[in-house]
């Protein structure tokens, strides 16, 4: 015995189920089911830099370790005054230049970053330096840097709260003087 089977067009329903109200579109957007809370993963920025004020943990110049006991500000002095130190042989040749220039006295503020691999960046006079003192700080701070890197040093990079490596901005005053 022959059965025969008639169908029906759809009328905009796709599988089983009851008849979609969105015509002939196929998974619409269920609302009658309330969305959990939405969690917000944190920005993690892999390029924060900050200033030592801000450094949960000072970057450590190379001869400062012992210093980490006491905290940042003795870090923050230490590499303070071994950069001024280091700048003050790279500095040596400086008095030509003031002297052609009939300079006595000449300031420059430095700022540099030491950066998440531990090494000297972006060194720039800030303005109201000294113009030629300035380029040869800046000259000397990337020698420095090499010259850490040959003796296969880094600075220890400054750490943020969670314990990661941040780029510090570090600022440095220059100051030259003949000796009278």
């Amino acid at each position: 015995m022959e059965q025969k089977i008639e169908k029906e067009a759809s009328t905009g329903q796709v599988g089983g189920g009851e008849v979609s109200d969105t015509g002939n579109k196929t998974g619409g957007q269920n609302t009658s089911i309330a969305e959990g809370p939405k969690v917000e993963k944190p920005m993690i920025n892999t390029n924060v830099t900050i200033t030592a004020k801000n450094a949960a943990v000072m970057a450590i110049y190379p001869g400062c370790e012992n210093e980490s006991k006491k905290g940042n500000v003795a870090l923050t002095k230490c590499m303070s005054d071994k950069i001024s130190k280091e700048l003050g042989y790279e500095l040596s040749d400086f008095s030509e230049t003031a002297s052609r220039n009939n300079l006595s006295t000449a300031v420059a503020k430095m700022q540099f970053v030491v950066n998440k691999n531990g090494e000297i960046s972006q060194v720039k006079p800030l303005n109201g330096s000294n113009q030629d003192l300035g380029k040869e700080a800046k000259s000397a701070l990337e020698r420095i840097n090499k010259q850490i890197l040959r003796k296969g040093k880094k600075i220890t990079p400054a750490k943020l709260e969670d314990g990661s490596d941040a780029n510090l901005i570090f600022s440095i005053p220059v100051k030259f003087q003949t000796a009278e």
